[in-house]
């Protein structure tokens, strides 16, 4: 086998970038199982309630793609690569039982058939492998879709919550501002000057 087949058959379907995922996710769930704590200690508190759900749907997001990459990578890159080695194998194999037909270096081209024919197996097997694990992984994001969607509702309900719970507040605080604001009572207008005038105009009639 060339060495790139090796290292396709060796190499694990992760990958780095899943690698890397994994590292921000495991970070992630450290984050949100303190905020669950946080969260569970103030009796449900919506400030913390409301992180706690939004980091819970950051989890889901990230567990969703790094499984749906897990299953684009064998759908586009590792099947396909298999296929090719399972067909330069095949190819290899009628290529050395046509020169053993010309009775040179036969023992040498029967190793060659029985190497190739174990590197079919090989890929035969590995082939089985792949399409377990990605057979799991599917049935795993439809799962993690589902409950993303859950995790997703959830937030939105707290976040809603949260948003209700703040304008009954503030709106409470504004009517506690407003009451608080005491107008003086209005002065009894007397009419003073104009009945000042009219005792003097009566004074003025009678003299």
């Amino acid at each position: 086998m060339s060495t790139e087949q090796i290292d396709v058959l060796m190499s694990s379907v992760v990958g780095d970038d899943i690698l890397k995922m994994s590292v921000v996710f495991n970070a992630i769930k450290d984050v949100t199982l303190k905020l669950e704590e946080l969260t569970n200690q103030s009796g449900e508190s919506l400030e913390h309630a409301k992180k706690y759900y939004g980091m819970v749907v950051v989890l889901y997001k990230l567990m969703d793609r790094m499984q749906t990459h897990f299953i684009a990578e064998i759908d586009n890159n590792y099947l396909p690569k298999l296929q090719g080695f399972k067909e330069t194998a095949q190819s290899n194999i009628k290529e050395s039982k046509k020169l053993m037909s010309k009775r040179v270096n036969v023992k040498t081209l029967k190793s060659n058939v029985e190497s190739n024919e174990l590197t079919l197996k090989v890929i035969a097997l590995y082939k089985r492998v792949l399409m377990s694990q990605r057979d799991k992984v599917f049935k795993a994001n439809d799962m993690t879709k589902k409950e993303m969607a859950v995790a997703d509702n959830t937030y939105k309900t707290v976040s809603l919550s949260s948003a209700v719970s703040g304008l009954i507040s503030d709106g409470a605080n504004n009517f506690g501002k407003l009451i608080s604001l005491q107008i003086p009572d209005v002065r009894e207008f007397q009419n003073q000057k104009i009945k000042e005038e009219f005792k003097l105009l009566s004074q003025k009639l009678e003299g």
